[in-house]
């Protein structure tokens, strides 16, 4: 465990665990809200009757002041960015998102939580990580990014999804090979990728790999692809003064017109009104 940044506000951990058995840990204190991104591998949470089976795609939220158990299911150990809230941060989150996460924090019988992530928290995320490990950074820079990744967490909308687990065929022989792709669409995402060339990743064929891909995720490779292009022109646009043009092939699209189509199609407006009411605001 190892604090790769800190701020006034919060503390983010870069998490590897050595456990390979798949055994039930001692009880374990949780002394902070902490939001836990699950990286690589896979854990069932136990805390009081749940048992909360965190997996690519699923992120964890923690409130403070109870324990917990931690059970792994095989033998490849989980890789997680943990954020750690400082307590004083504690009141005014739940304040301040009372009414999110369908009232979770709010809830006395509610200790933990499991929501589906999406693209875009996925792209966050990876921004984040890379900053934060490669030492070339800004802190204003990562604040940034943080405090949207922290935002449209908790905003998610919940459904009957979230409490959804996989069977141990799927963990034992896909997961390792979803993360590896959603790792390559993130890495290469600006670059003229296509789907052979991220089944190739995960060592299936073509069609085993969608079918796979969307079971695990609820998205086609294509559809994460898309949107992980259009986050990033999102994060020009804000914050570049770079040619709308230049974002779009930066981003990935072969042309200016299919930029503005799918850009129109997900923000409802062109990426010039999108630019400019960011600016107003």
């Amino acid at each position: 465990m190892k604090i790769i940044y800190q701020n006034e506000f919060c503390s983010i951990i870069n998490y590897i665990c050595t456990c390979t058995d798949c055994i039930l840990s001692q009880f374990e204190y949780q002394d902070t809200l902490s939001i836990c991104f699950l990286r690589k591998g896979n854990f069932v949470f136990h805390i009081f009757r749940d048992e909360l089976d965190t997996y690519t795609g699923k992120i964890l939220i923690n409130k403070p002041e109870y324990e917990y158990r931690v059970a792994h299911e095989h033998t490849v150990p989980d890789e997680c960015t943990i954020v750690r809230f400082q307590e004083s941060a504690y009141s005014y989150l739940t304040s301040f998102y009372k009414n999110s996460l369908n009232g979770f924090f709010h809830k006395p019988d509610l200790q933990s939580i499991l929501i589906p992530s999406t693209v875009e928290i996925d792209y966050l995320h990876n921004r984040i990580f890379t900053l934060t490990t490669s030492g070339n950074n800004t802190n204003m820079e990562i604040d940034c990014l943080l405090v949207e990744f922290i935002d449209r967490i908790f905003h998610l909308s919940l459904t009957d999804e979230t409490g959804k687990r996989l069977s141990i065929r799927h963990k034992e022989n896909y997961l390792s090979k979803v993360e590896r792709a959603k790792d390559y669409i993130l890495a290469h995402f600006s670059e003229n990728i296509t789907l052979s060339d991220i089944a190739s990743v995960s060592c299936m064929s073509t069609f085993h790999f969608v079918r796979i891909f969307h079971y695990i995720t609820q998205l086609t490779p294509y559809q994460y692809l898309l949107d992980a292009r259009l986050k990033h022109a999102e994060q020009l646009l804000k914050k570049t003064h770079t040619a709308i043009t230049d974002i779009g092939y930066l981003s990935g699209f072969n042309t200016p017109d299919h930029f503005s189509t799918a850009f129109r199609a997900k923000y409802s407006m062109a990426p010039l009104f999108f630019r400019q009411r960011k600016r107003e605001q």
